[in-house]
């Protein structure tokens, strides 16, 4: 279940295989601004957001159960990130691998997230959110769909991490590199679009420096160790990658 600030709205994420089961949500009391729906908006956002993405870095294929704890200040930014051990009484005897707790800790530092409404902040002006997760590694070899997801998330970690390196960007967006590339990986065009994020797309600025810069590293990228680099009968790479930015997105603390 999910807390949000002394306003209680509990759901459960179960990472099964890619799947998620969601409990009720209840208040104590309901803040007058926050009706059903609205908390069911927020809840099914924040689901979209975590999800996908834990699922996508757990390329270890760990299992266990942790709860994250996520603090959100009122522009919706992160500014605390915790894996605690899990409260659930089902819990008991379950694994929480070191390792699974700093994965649940790094995505929880590069994830954007949905708006939070306004009845949600405490006086201080967060709002805490406690997501109690499950992970488990059943059938993931097998699973193509998964493995075409790991796939894509590994190489929109290596854009981030050759491209955005030492930038810190002034706005939440999404940046997508469209390139080509000969069979030893030398980039010979890449074409950069900003874009605003479907969570945020109120927090989008199009920055036209950072776009001129980011085009001049894609083109500079040997793109021989990305992964999942392949070429077609001609010896040409061509592929389009997206990346997911914020300012402080990589930021840990």
């Amino acid at each position: 279940m999910v807390y949000i600030s002394g306003k209680i709205c509990s759901f459960t994420f179960l990472i099964l295989s890619g799947s998620l089961s969601l409990a009720g949500c209840q208040t104590t009391p309901p803040p007058s601004k926050s009706t059903p729906s609205v908390k069911d908006a927020f809840t099914q956002d924040m689901q979209r957001v975590l999800i996908p993405q834990l699922l996508a870095a757990n390329v270890q294929n760990l299992s266990g159960r942790l709860d994250l704890r996520i603090i959100l200040n009122r522009a919706s930014e992160p500014v605390a990130c915790e894996a605690r051990k899990s409260r659930h009484p089902s819990a008991v005897g379950f694994p929480r691998p070191q390792a699974l707790s700093q994965l649940a800790v790094r995505q929880c530092w590069n994830m954007i997230y949905p708006k939070v409404p306004e009845a949600f902040f405490d006086a201080d002006g967060t709002a805490e959110i406690h997501a109690p997760l499950v992970f488990s590694a059943t059938e993931y070899p097998n699973d193509v769909g998964h493995q075409q997801r790991l796939q894509y998330a590994a190489q929109s970690q290596y854009f981030w991490d050759r491209v955005f390196a030492s930038q810190s960007p002034k706005s939440i967006g999404v940046a997508g590199f469209r390139y080509q590339a000969d069979a030893d990986g030398k980039v010979e065009g890449c074409l950069v679009s900003l874009e605003p994020s479907r969570m945020r797309p109120d927090a989008f600025k199009f920055d036209a420096q950072l776009q001129q810069l980011l085009t001049g590293r894609c083109n500079a990228l040997d793109l021989k160790q990305m992964p999942g680099f392949a070429t077609d009968e001609a010896g040409v790479a061509r592929g389009l990658v997206g990346v997911e930015y914020a300012p402080w997105k990589g930021r840990a603390r």
